[in-house]
């Protein structure tokens, strides 16, 4: 793709009554923590912090393949001047198999869609595909490590009061390490990880974002058929390129929310999550995610 940079049309007054320039809410509507790559590193985290967990997988022994899908639901709002509020949707799709010797390997798929406006007038549309290899080793019953390539292609446009083409393809890759135990009841997990995105623009400069995120979960096992927890995380971008005419509002945020989890037969685990977004300069996000885990 081109680096040509696409000159947004402006339709909006420059007077006090709308502050935000076109080229603002372009870097509003391509923050960092909004990337549809970074949602497939999510996903990654909290399957490198579950290996070896029982809470996660039931004792389902990892050398049967597994196969995952999650919808996700996230409702947002950027007070910033110019941010855009809105939904996004997204569904996903793992597979992953013992290879050699608790070598995991596996494949995720994953479709976002993402619809939003902002008080100036001006419209967003995103729809994005992106998937993910994987490979993720547990060692001493304790340390998990894992490494991924992702790839997405994005559909992206602002309409109406700002018109910009924002479509892109991305290529980047995740290395993780944690820790994840279990002790009668009892299980948790810390992991680790350091994301990296190359953002390759048509119609814009293109961008990397680099993020070192550090997650983790404490659970119970309530009764045989049902366990709950908590998940927290934080995450800083440690590289955030950004475009011309725009600022870099903020570096980092934090993720807290209860995790639930159903064991209605032993080959089948329910998953449930609630997230609340928060510390990211003017921006919060509350997200669920309900899931399923299958082993063959």
């Amino acid at each position: 793709m081109g680096m040509a940079w696409d000159s947004p049309t402006n339709n909006v007054s420059t007077s006090a009554s709308a502050p935000a320039t076109p080229e603002q809410q372009i870097g509003n509507a391509t923050a960092p923590s909004l990337n549809p790559s970074f949602s497939i590193s999510d996903a990654l985290n909290t399957f490198v912090g579950g290996l070896g967990s029982l809470f996660d997988s039931h004792g389902l022994q990892w050398k049967n393949p597994v196969l995952s899908p999650t919808l996700t639901y996230r409702s947002f709002d950027d007070t910033s001047p110019g941010g855009f509020a809105g939904n996004e949707y997204s569904g996903d799709l793992g597979f992953d198999v013992d290879i050699y010797d608790g070598l995991i390997l596996g494949a995720l798929y994953q479709h976002t869609y993402r619809g939003a406006t902002n008080v100036q007038g001006t419209s967003e549309r995103l729809e994005s595909d992106g998937g993910a290899l994987y490979l993720a080793k547990r060692f001493f019953d304790l340390l998990n490590v894992g490494l991924s390539y992702q790839r997405t292609e994005t559909e992206h446009r602002l309409t109406r009061a700002v018109t910009s083409n924002l479509d892109r393809d991305a290529n980047g890759g995740t290395v993780f390490m944690g820790v994840s135990k279990r002790k009668g009841l009892w299980s948790g997990s810390l992991t680790t990880s350091f994301g990296y995105v190359r953002d390759d623009y048509e119609r814009q400069p293109d961008l990397s974002t680099g993020r070192v995120s550090v997650l983790g979960t404490i659970n119970c096992d309530i009764v045989k058929e049902f366990s709950a927890g908590v998940g927290f995380g934080y995450h800083n971008f440690v590289i955030q390129d950004s475009f011309p005419d725009t600022v870099i509002r903020d570096k980092d945020y934090w993720t807290l929310g209860p995790r639930l989890r159903f064991y209605p037969a032993e080959e089948v685990t329910v998953r449930l999550d609630f997230e609340t977004q928060e510390g990211y300069s003017d921006f919060k996000a509350y997200t669920v995610r309900l899931g399923m885990d299958f082993s063959f």
